[in-house]
């Protein structure tokens, strides 16, 4: 089914409208405080794209706001399930993946290949002990408990290692850079060498 004109403004990509060939496939409603809730949804393109949203509704369900908007996998959703805490969402695809994303920012944290064929329903558990969770798959012929550490569920971040490789990558072109360019005199690079002329022939 389709809710395009539930979200005002309607969702964009990239600065440009969402084609009405996407197609709403799940809708969540997270517990809100007395100002209003959030709302979950997976979306899926007409070529297979799927992605995720998350809008706030004020008090009274009417003028939702797009928060957030991501896309999650090349395939399509079939499946959506918030945490109880309302930390995670858990997006199930047409592929059998399992993506885990972090609710505030829509930043994928684990993908899984879980199942050979669609995810039909997801449920994450509530946080144990230890901060972690688990998330209940269901596919056609199969059920699978999928344990997420809280280990595993950090948002990607660049390393100081990797932030300082980097660094040295960059000052080594800006150097190779400077001293092909300017480097000292010779001709430029592709111009022919100067004609040589040849000593005047003895009488």
């Amino acid at each position: 089914f389709r809710w395009h004109n539930f979200v005002t403004p309607a969702p964009k990509r990239r600065g440009k409208p969402l084609p009405k060939t996407a197609a709403w496939r799940c809708v969540l409603m997270a517990e809100g405080s007395s100002s209003g809730a959030s709302l979950f949804g997976a979306l899926n393109r007409a070529a297979g794209v799927g992605h995720v949203l998350r809008a706030a509704v004020p008090r009274g369900g009417s003028g939702a706001r797009v928060e957030r908007w991501a896309k999650v996998t090349p395939n399509r959703l079939t499946a959506l399930a918030l945490s109880a805490d309302g930390a995670l969402l858990a997006a199930g695809t047409n592929e059998g993946e399992l993506h885990v994303l972090q609710a505030s920012s829509l930043a994928r944290l684990v993908r899984l290949q879980e199942h050979p064929m669609y995810v039909a329903v997801l449920v994450l558990t509530e946080r144990d002990a230890a901060g972690g969770y688990a998330a209940i798959s269901c596919s056609t012929n199969e059920v699978k408990v999928t344990r997420l550490p809280k280990e595993r569920l950090v948002p990607p971040t660049l390393s100081a290692d990797r932030l300082l490789l980097l660094l040295a990558l960059l000052a080594a072109l800006v150097a190779a850079a400077f001293a092909h360019f300017a480097g000292g005199g010779g001709e430029a690079p592709g111009e022919p060498p100067a004609a040589v002329e040849a000593p005047p022939a003895a009488p």
